[in-house]
């Protein structure tokens, strides 16, 4: 005949010790009875697995306690919590290296302009000084007046794993010192016909037209004043572009050019920073894209997110202007399917100069 447990338990529970010493003396009863010892020694064995547990999971040991309602399921829940967190992770880098690699570019990008030098390994030093000669000897050019009136053109291709879009604009700002500018940016379009924009440099452009009117101190430039000073203006260009690379002080002088004319003590200064890096490298005589005669020395960088880079920037040799700024993807990144060597942005500096004519 089979007792189940539940029997079991009751007649333990029933039964009393009476055991006797050697002298006869009986030894009274044990005031637990045998089912409470049974619980008892349960509860310890489940509190120690609940502890372990709980180690294992790297939680506190003290939320536990012997007997405690719930603790084992709570127990079991962070168990399997955390199993479907792992395979759910496991399954996503599973999804992404499986996944096919989609990108997006631009349906047409500007012609490279044609270098005399497609690679070089001339440093730049003695180009930059000779320019920073003929930019002292040269006259001023900004002419004077109340306002600083400037003008660009600019093409560039955002591309990113999800999208693309191009940007291209005319741009013209005419600003006082007080930072109070009228601004007018006209959409060119999309897709330049070839390397040139030359059709739209003239006054007829045929594009969505913005202006806005800034009132004083609402009008951003970059580096406020430029130095003359070499040591100052590489101060003010490097707190404009931080970084430690040797290319973010040509992005820098970029874009201080897009807001200044420079008078010819500044062009000398900005031409002996860039003669300190010495990473920069002479590409030859070019023709930038309306048509102009330069000089162009550039520098190479390596991120992972825009893959291996060229900037140049291309010179006036008569007078040191900035005429324009090219940005060229060497290896393009792994989310851009396009050959390289190709066009990321450039800039065209078409007019820079002091006026007392404001456009309204």
């Amino acid at each position: 005949m089979r007792t189940s447990n539940d029997d079991r338990n009751r007649l333990v529970g029933q039964i009393e010790l009476n055991v006797v010493q050697p002298g006869g003396e009986q030894i009274p009863a044990p005031s637990t009875t045998g089912a409470e010892i049974r619980a008892m020694v349960e509860a310890r064995s489940g509190y120690r697995l609940k502890m372990r547990i709980r180690r294992i999971l790297g939680l506190p040991i003290d939320v536990y306690q012997p007997g405690g309602q719930g603790s084992m399921v709570t127990a079991v829940r962070i168990i399997t919590v955390s199993c479907v967190v792992v395979l759910a992770i496991g399954w996503i880098s599973i999804l992404e290296a499986l996944a096919p690699s989609v990108s997006y570019e631009p349906a047409e990008r500007p012609g490279q302009l044609e270098w005399q030098a497609v690679t070089s390994k001339v440093p730049a030093y003695e180009t930059l000084l000779q320019l920073s000669g003929t930019a002292g000897a040269a006259g001023n050019d900004c002419g004077t007046g109340l306002y600083t009136h400037v003008r660009l053109q600019t093409w560039s291709a955002e591309v990113t794993p999800q999208s693309s879009g191009v940007v291209a604009h005319d741009w013209q700002a005419w600003w006082a010192e007080d930072k109070s500018a009228y601004e007018r940016r006209v959409t060119l379009p999309a897709v330049p016909g070839g390397m040139w924009l030359t059709r739209f440099t003239g006054d007829y452009l045929p594009g969505k037209v913005e202006v806005t009117d800034y009132p004083p101190g609402k009008f951003a430039v970059v580096v406020n004043k430029p130095s003359a000073e070499v040591p100052i203006l590489a101060g003010q260009l490097a707190y404009h572009q931080a970084g430690q690379g040797p290319e973010r002080l040509l992005r820098a002088v970029g874009d201080m050019y897009r807001f200044h004319c420079l008078a010819p003590p500044q062009r000398v200064a900005t031409l002996r920073v860039l003669a300190d890096i010495p990473e920069l490298r002479s590409y030859g005589s070019v023709v930038d894209r309306a048509g102009r005669r330069g000089v162009a020395i550039g520098v190479d960088s390596e991120h992972p997110q825009s893959g291996k880079v060229r900037d140049i920037l291309i010179f006036d040799p008569d007078n040191g202007r900035l005429l324009g700024q090219e940005q060229i993807a060497l290896e393009a990144p792994s989310h851009v399917q396009a050959h390289a060597p190709y066009v990321v942005s450039y800039v065209l500096y078409l007019l820079a100069e002091h006026t007392n004519e404001r456009a309204r």
